[in-house]
């Protein structure tokens, strides 16, 4: 897939100039989705937090053309990270209209105060007891992974099958990379499973003792990675030989024909959120977005193009090329290979853990 590094404008700043950023020119509609009108919203824009990266590219080549189509609506995407978004909550900006963040960004976004509490019965393209994860507030789109993932070219053969593997430098050699709490966390669950606790033990996480196997390893990072875009382009460019990822992003990469392999041991599962600014000045064209979404052959087309578990559990039956089933870490084959993320405990233990990260990266 083609990087597409368009220009984020605020929502002022773009209607002024007029410039149509997203659905102008891609007129690719996702195949075989039985998609009903939703209305049409004229020459108005929906301003849309993107992660960049290969997920952006599925969403302006298959996503948000069709929902531009059905609406006569522009998507704008709005490049944040959590720290930002959490601005811009708090501040009620209305340059932000949907949430599009992973389950431990979701859950600083919501101690904000800025989500739309959602009238579910708004709704009328999927049914809340078929989301796999919800809450008031948001729905959770996809399920992706935490996960090792090595590149085979530049391990000439080696093949680490575990944490404690990319803990030995030893015997498998090469440029580390690990994610940065302005990702989404540390990785200390990684540090743990690598030094031996078992995954379905490591919560209430064990603090010290991460940090302890941490400083064994941070000789050897290269790069303690702050986005997703940005972990695509650390594997993309050969720079990082092993370390760690976010499975859709990964997964799509090897797709693309990079020498990449995904190790589903001891990988952490978590939801991709959907949610809307309780500022939002577009709230009717937001709940069409987030049931477009969520609707189940929208949900089945985007986990096709970027491989990831679906949110909704009807469209994992949707799903026609089932080899693609082997790319979700809520799979039944990774069963007792894989644990989710405790978002309750992050949530609870986030600001200290930050404070001992800082102090970390920082020494």
């Amino acid at each position: 897939m083609n990087q597409l590094n368009q220009p984020t404008l605020g929502r002022r700043s773009l209607l002024k100039a007029g410039v149509l950023l997203a659905g102008a020119g891609t007129a690719t509609s996702m195949t075989g989705c039985a998609l009903g009108a939703i209305g049409n919203a004229g020459s108005k824009k929906l301003f849309v937090r993107s992660t960049a990266g290969a997920r952006e590219d599925v969403m302006r080549k298959y996503v948000w053309p069709q929902f531009t189509k059905e609406t006569g609506a522009e998507i704008v995407p709005v490049t944040a990270n959590t720290a930002k978004m959490v601005a811009m909550l708090k501040s009620g900006s209305a340059d932000l209209d949907v949430v599009d963040t992973g389950g431990l960004g979701i859950g600083k976004l919501r101690k904000s105060g800025g989500l739309l509490q959602f009238e579910m019965d708004r709704f009328k393209r999927f049914k809340l007891a078929d989301i796999r994860q919800s809450a008031p507030d948001w729905l959770s789109q996809q399920i992706y992974s935490e996960v090792l993932v090595y590149n085979t070219k530049q391990l000439n053969g080696a093949a680490p099958a575990s944490w404690a593997d990319f803990w030995d430098v030893k015997a498998f050699p090469g440029r580390r990379v690990l994610e940065d709490a302005a990702g989404e966390k540390p990785p200390l669950e990684q540090a743990l499973i690598a030094d031996g606790v078992a995954l379905d033990a490591l919560y209430p996480l064990d603090v010290d003792r991460a940090f302890r196997v941490l400083e064994q390893i941070k000789p050897h990072i290269l790069k303690f990675w702050t986005s997703g875009s940005e972990n695509e382009s650390l594997f993309s460019t050969g720079q990082a030989a092993l370390g760690q990822g976010w499975s859709p992003r990964m997964a799509a990469l090897a797709h693309g024909g990079l020498p990449l392999r995904i190790v589903w041991a001891g990988a952490g599962n978590a939801a991709q959120c959907l949610a809307i600014n309780k500022a939002t000045a577009n709230k009717d064209l937001a709940y069409s977005y987030v049931d477009f979404m969520m609707s189940p052959e929208v949900n089945a087309e985007f986990s096709t193009w970027f491989p990831g578990g679906p949110g909704n559990r009807v469209a994992l039956g949707l799903i026609k090329d089932r080899t693609r089933l082997a790319d979700f870490g809520n799979a039944d084959q990774y069963k007792g290979k894989v644990f989710d993320i405790d978002i309750s405990w992050w949530d609870a233990n986030m600001a200290a853990v930050l404070d001992r990260w800082a102090r970390f990266v920082s020494a």
